[in-house]
């Protein structure tokens, strides 16, 4: 299950931006400097990324092992698992990102 774009905002803080992409803030910080991908200017000292923006970098960033398994159901099944895992921690961060919303 995808999350709908709509549920997420068009500028993102650091922290919302690693819910939207399941990575840790450092983590993501550190792929967003190596793929040269800047923060909006707003003027102010606040950083926003642009959802978008993380979009196209998903979209570029190369595919590993995954496209080799086409014929191996072991090396498959273990991707799914993988896969599977990325999901929950996905629904997780969103769940988190709710409950902020709703305590505020």
């Amino acid at each position: 299950m995808e999350p709908n774009t709509r549920d997420w905002p068009a500028l993102m803080d650091l922290g919302t931006a690693g819910d939207y992409l399941a990575l840790a803030p450092g983590s993501l910080l550190a792929l967003l400097r190596r793929e040269q991908v800047s923060p909006v200017d707003l003027g102010i000292k606040l950083r926003r990324w642009r959802r978008r923006d993380l979009d196209d970098l998903v979209e570029r960033l190369p595919m590993t092992w995954v496209q080799n398994l086409r014929d191996d159901r072991d090396e498959r099944t273990q991707c799914d698992a993988a896969l599977a895992a990325v999901e929950r921690r996905t629904v997780a961060a969103r769940r988190r990102r709710d409950l902020k919303g709703d305590l505020a």
